[in-house]
C-alpha cells in the first residue's frame, strides 16, 4: 500500500486514528501528514471520541506522554526513552566486541583494549542519537529515541557479519516543522560522526591506537550509511532539504571512510 501523503510504497502502513488514512513510518504521526483532524489529539481524554482513547494514541505512536517537554530543559529524557537507549547501547557494544574479539587482540591488548574499543564504538552510536535529539529540541520539537524491530535485527546480525551496521533504532520527532528544520535535525547525527571521524583519525595517527582506528573507520562509515537517501534514513530528509548539503556531507563521509581504511 502507498503512503497517502508522500506516495512511497509501505509494506506495513500505519493507520491514523484521527483521519483514518494510511501512511508510511515517516508520516505516521498526525503532525507529519497535516492531519485535518489533528485538533482531536489535544483534547482532554474525556472529550476524545470513545473509540480513540489517550492510551490508544500513546500505544499507536509509542509516546510516553502527549505533553511536549519544556523547551527550557535541554536534553530532556523520559524513563521509557532511557530504557530504549540502554538496550540499543548494549546491542551496539556487542557489535563493537565482535570487531575486536580475536586471539590477536586479546594477546596484544587484553581486556583493557577490548573495553576501550567498546567505549569508542558505543560513543559513535550514542552521540549520533543525542545530536538528533538536541537539534530537534532546539527547534521546540518532541524527540525521543525508540528501538525498532528491523533496526535491532540488523544490528544483531551485524555481530556475526563482517559488515557492521549499527542502527538499533532512531529518534522519533513530532511537531510543526518545515523541510529546513527536518533536514537540519536529520543532518545533526551524521555531522556528529564526521566530526568524531577527524578526532579519531588524529588520535590514531598520533598515538597509533587500535581503538582510535576503529573510531576512525566506523564513525564515517555510520555517517555514510545514514546519509543514503532512502526510506527513513537521515539522507532522505537532508536531500529533501538541500541537495548541495547532502552531496557535501555524503562525499565527505565517503572520503573519510576510504582514507581511514587506506591508512589502516
Amino acid at each position: 500500500m502507498k503512503c497517502q501523503y508522500c506516495g512511497v510504497e509501505e509494506f506495513l502502513p500505519f493507520k491514523c486514528p484521527f483521519c483514518g488514512r494510511y501512511f508510511c513510518v515517516e508520516h505516521r504521526l498526525p503532525e507529519n501528514h497535516e492531519c485535518p483532524e489533528l485538533w482531536k489529539a489535544w483534547l482532554p481524554r474525556r472529550d476524545v471520541e470513545p473509540t480513540v482513547t489517550g492510551e490508544d494514541i500513546r500505544r499507536q505512536y509509542d509516546i510516553t506522554r502527549r505533553i511536549v517537554q519544556p523547551e527550557s530543559r535541554v536534553l530532556w529524557f523520559s524513563y521509557k526513552e532511557i530504557g530504549h537507549l540502554l538496550a540499543g547501547t548494549l546491542l551496539v557494544m556487542a557489535v563493537g566486541l565482535s570487531v575486536m574479539i580475536t586471539p590477536y587482540s586479546l594477546f596484544r591488548g587484553g581486556i583493557g583494549l577490548l573495553f576501550a574499543s567498546i567505549l569508542v564504538f558505543s560513543s559513535i552510536f550514542i552521540l549520533h542519537e543525542i545530536a538528533h535529539k538536541a537539534a530537534a529540541q532546539y527547534y521546540g520539537l518532541w524527540a525521543e529515541f525508540r528501538l525498532s524491530m528491523l533496526g535491532a535485527m540488523i544490528t544483531l546480525l551485524s555481530i556475526f557479519s563482517p559488515i557492521k551496521l549499527i542502527s538499533p533504532g532512531a529518534v522519533m520527532v513530532a511537531g510543526e516543522a518545515d523541510r529546513r528544520i527536518l533536514g537540519r535535525t536529520a543532518l545533526a547525527g551524521p555531522l556528529t560522526n564526521i566530526v568524531l571521524s577527524f578526532l579519531f583519525l588524529a588520535w590514531a595517527l598520533l598515538a597509533r591506537s587500535q581503538p582510535a582506528w576503529i573510531g576512525a573507520i566506523y564513525s564515517p562509515w555510520i555517517a555514510l550509511f545514514n546519509l543514503i537517501p532512502f526510506g527513513i534514513l537521515d539522507g532522505a530528509k537532508v536531500l529533501w532539504w538541500s541537495k548541495k548539503i547532502w552531496a557535501a556531507s555524503f562525499f565527505l563521509s565517503l572520503t573519510l571512510t576510504i582514507v581511514a581504511m587506506v591508512l589502516l
